[in-house]
């Protein structure tokens, strides 16, 4: 495969995961934070809420439906580093509901309406 064709792969199989994972807001004082932990094997891994995503050592982010790379194996390619994190995410949907591979985690922050502004 391409490399902007796994890119592709990659952004819509993150937007599948973060719809899979979606919390609802139970009240207006909170605002829920969701975050996936991957561990199969010698292969673990993060997903988060905002687009950030890891695999071992490597570690990328989804911004404005795009790929920021950020951090690779040192005697990787970015197209292997890619194509791991894709079977990573195809294998994070296949076990979603498997807790001894994928772990759900939520955070939810207390937030107070109406705050100061100092200046």
């Amino acid at each position: 495969m391409k490399v902007n064709t796994i890119k592709q792969n990659i952004i819509n199989n993150y937007k599948q995961l973060s719809h899979m994972a979606k919390v609802s807001q139970k009240d207006n004082q909170s605002f829920p934070l969701w975050g996936l932990n991957y561990k199969k094997g010698r292969v673990s891994g993060f997903v988060g809420q905002y687009g950030d995503i890891s695999r071992n050592s490597a570690e990328i982010k989804i911004k404005n439906d795009g790929i920021e790379m950020i951090k690779k194996p040192f005697l990787s390619t970015w197209k292997g580093t890619l194509n791991n994190i894709n079977k990573m995410l195809e294998d994070t949907k296949a076990n979603f509901e498997n807790k001894d591979v994928v772990l759900k985690r939520v955070v939810s922050l207390l937030c107070f309406p109406g705050g100061t502004v100092f200046k």
